[in-house]
């Protein structure tokens, strides 16, 4: 073999004064003092305080028997840059505007608590013409392609999207585990996630251009809990998820596999132990929760555990309200119960229940929503506008259909309505004469045109043109801006194409009711425009 590897200490390393970047020097200070001056040496000093040394690359060195040390034949700053590090009063006496540059390296130290690099991966070549040979392709351009071939526009636009996706997943997995640190080795579980068939096991949408990562409910993350403690903890290491066919068993053996939910049992357990952990004031320590449980589950996260009882107690609490004044269609004061699983907007739906319902308050207490089979009796709807021969069929379908038996059905059903009810109210309100008070403009009336999601239409036009141009229905419009906003993670939308799309899950009875809680809110205030505007029959 022509070279061989070795680690040598930092003071067995001496700047080679043959240094091609500049004239011969003297010493080896005056060489460190080229460098300081003219090698932009500042910020890789930074660098390598904030994140060491490289260690794709080897220091090139050769051994001086006279002066009994490795010189640098590659990698002079490099080594420049740790000396000083390591001993900023180094610094040639001599060097311009040496006192400034020495407070510089000591509060780039303190600011990254830099700790001394003592030894150098170097490699030593014996063979100078192998060595010149790998110098000069390091520094000397692309070489007809032999060398380092420089990045275009594009490959630089790709990169960095993936490094700051990287820095966004980092953050999101630190929300998820409390043990994740800065030093969390990303690959394997960027292994893991760009497998399609794994996200869906665990339940989980991913945008790498968006840098956006989903959880469908809190299965998913109980889940994805479960691989980082394993990661952590080396129960899983990379060979666990290195090919496709190890995914697939890791999936079925701890994922997919309802009669052994490890992922739950461990949650379990981790909860239960911070629970019973006690801070010196005697108060119980709150375990640590996703971001995403905190910010964007606000208005709904379609978890299994999404609806507790004394949410569904204040459900049913305000069916025995409903002789209270129910004109007050637009109360923003309305109680904001369920813990964010029906915000302001949504409550309308109770109102709906008490009414059309039509129980008494005495006597027989009111049947809990879940008892019901039919969505549209447990969150009662009934259309006015009747011009849709395809509205009409699908709310003939969903008022017969049993959701719980029927859950997938069910959810394409919910989809399907809200993109008719959509279509259908654009359809009216852009193609009225652009003088009408209730023209909706900058969207063809053409549904061929339009390339905008069912999301943005929802979001985009229909909350625009209910807040700003009819000017009323708040409850509605508001909810929409909280329910369809791109930025909520746990988006009604993202929600039901999950399901929509999933090849393994589907949804649960309060996952459905949450859903038809949300849709029906939205298309209720569109059938009446509708119905006042373009007729009933």
């Amino acid at each position: 073999m022509a070279y061989k590897f070795k680690t040598i200490n930092i003071d067995k390393i001496h700047v080679n004064i043959l240094n091609p970047r500049y004239e011969p020097q003297e010493d080896e200070l005056k060489e460190m003092d080229l460098i300081v001056s003219q090698g932009k040496i500042l910020e890789l000093i930074k660098d390598i305080a904030q994140y060491g040394l490289d260690p794709s690359e080897n220091l090139i060195v050769s051994y001086d028997e006279k002066l009994g040390v490795y010189v640098a034949d590659e990698g002079n700053r490099r080594v420049t840059a740790v000396k000083i590090l390591n001993d900023p009063d180094i610094t040639p006496h001599f060097t311009r505007n040496r006192d400034k540059f020495i407070r510089q390296v000591k509060k780039i130290k303190e600011k990254f608590s830099y700790s001394n690099i003592k030894e150098i991966n170097c490699v030593i070549i014996d063979d100078e013409g192998i060595k010149h040979h790998f110098i000069e392709l390091k520094h000397t351009g692309e070489n007809k392609g032999a060398g380092r071939l420089n990045w275009d526009t594009e490959s630089k636009v790709r990169f960095q999207s993936t490094d700051a996706f990287r820095k966004y997943l980092l953050e999101f997995l630190k929300g998820i585990h409390p043990e994740i640190r800065d030093n969390f080795g990303l690959t394997t579980i960027e292994r893991i996630i760009s497998d399609p068939d794994m996200r869906d096991a665990i339940g989980l949408t991913m945008d790498r251009k968006n840098q956006k990562i989903t959880l469908i409910n809190d299965n998913s993350k109980q889940k994805l809990y479960f691989i980082l403690d394993g990661l952590l903890t080396k129960k899983f290491n990379v060979n666990t998820f290195r090919h496709k066919k190890d995914r697939q068993k890791f999936a079925q053996e701890y994922l997919l596999n309802n009669e052994h939910q490890p992922w739950k049992e461990l949650y379990i357990e981790t909860i239960t132990n911070k629970d019973n952990q006690t801070t010196k004031n005697n108060e119980k320590i709150v375990p640590a929760q996703n971001n995403l449980n905190q910010n964007n589950y606000k208005e709904s996260s379609s978890q299994k555990d999404l609806f507790n009882q004394n949410d569904w107690d204040k459900v049913n609490s305000n069916q025995d309200n409903r002789d209270q004044d129910s004109s007050d269609k637009n109360n923003s004061n309305r109680d904001e119960s369920l813990t964010g699983n029906f915000n302001q907007a949504s409550e309308s739906n109770n109102d709906k229940i008490n009414k059309d319902n039509g129980r008494k308050t005495s006597g027989r207490p009111p049947k809990d929503i879940r008892d019901f089979d039919i969505l549209t009796k447990a969150i009662p709807f009934k259309n006015q506008y009747r011009k849709n021969s395809r509205i009409n069929q699908i709310l003939k379908e969903i008022s017969q259909i049993n959701y719980k038996e029927n859950p997938v059905s069910a959810m394409y059903l919910i989809r399907s309505i809200l993109e008719t009810y959509v279509h259908e109210y654009i359809d009216y309100f852009a193609s009225l004469d652009r003088h009408h008070q209730y023209k909706m403009k900058n969207i063809p009336p053409q549904r061929e045109k339009r390339k905008k999601s069912l999301r943005e239409l929802i979001f985009d036009d229909i909350y625009n043109h209910l807040k700003n141009v009819i000017q009323d229905y708040a409850n509605t419009y508001e909810l929409i801006y909280v329910t369809f906003t791109d930025n909520n993670k746990a988006s009604a939308m993202q929600i039901i194409n999950y399901y929509i799309h999933s090849g393994t899950h589907y949804p649960d009875q309060s996952e459905l009711l949450e859903a038809w809680s949300k849709i029906s809110t939205v298309i209720e205030t569109l059938d009446e425009l509708l119905a006042k505007n373009a007729g009933q029959k």
